[in-house]
């Protein structure tokens, strides 16, 4: 059977209101930032037990960002540059971003709930007790990505690159997929009977068979 996501609530019960946004390189905890928009630059920041609320942004950079118990609510966003980040026991719940680069990310324990995305990528990221769950995506890149425990759950997507990926109960049953790249990087990956018979052609251009009838 495979194994479930291991995720824990953001601890960001105590958070005091922040009037001003934080800005690159900065440290923050306990704080609770809203209504951010425009460009948001966070690079190199680091913040522990802090959420962010209502961001209608342009541009949002967040790479080599470290986020330990952070919740990240209601972001609209047209990029999202988050390459290098690192991510603890967060959540980020309901939006719309244009794209998300996590390039070479770092995700353990982090919620991902009610957003629809244009393109997300997770080219050599490393993701541990990882869940997406009703999300929407256009393509989801993948190539040399390292996953355990990460499940979909009520997600749909046109198209899934898994080139080079290792995985460790990859559950994608609940990501409704119309293209999946790469059945080899799809190994070590949970399925349901539906998807397979979706990635069949697949399957058997990879092991040269020839199917007729």
């Amino acid at each position: 059977m495979v194994a479930a996501p291991r995720l824990l609530a953001p601890s960001v019960s105590d958070v005091v209101a922040a009037s001003l946004p934080p800005r690159a390189e900065d440290d923050a905890e306990g704080m609770a930032y809203a209504d951010l928009s425009g460009d948001l630059d966070l690079d190199r920041a680091e913040f522990f037990e802090c959420s962010f609320t209502r961001l209608v942004l342009d541009e949002f950079v967040s790479a080599r960002t470290t986020f330990v118990d952070v919740s990240v609510s209601s972001v609209q966003s047209v990029t999202w540059a988050a390459a290098g980040s690192i991510w603890r026991n967060c959540s980020v719940i309901a939006g719309r971003v244009g794209s998300w680069d996590l390039s070479a990310a770092t995700l353990r324990g982090v919620l991902v709930r009610g957003l629809r995305f244009g393109y997300v990528n997770l080219r050599d990221a490393r993701l541990t007790d990882v869940l997406f769950e009703d999300c929407v995506f256009e393509s989801v890149d993948m190539p040399g990505a390292s996953s355990e425990r990460v499940a979909f759950v009520d997600c749909r997507c046109e198209e899934i690159d898994l080139r080079g990926c290792t995985n460790a109960d990859l559950d994608l049953r609940g990501l409704d997929f119309a293209a999946l790249r790469s059945i080899s990087g799809a190994r070590g990956a949970t399925i349901s009977d539906l998807q397979l018979s979706l990635v069949a052609p697949l399957l058997a251009a990879e092991t040269g068979l020839l199917v007729e009838g």
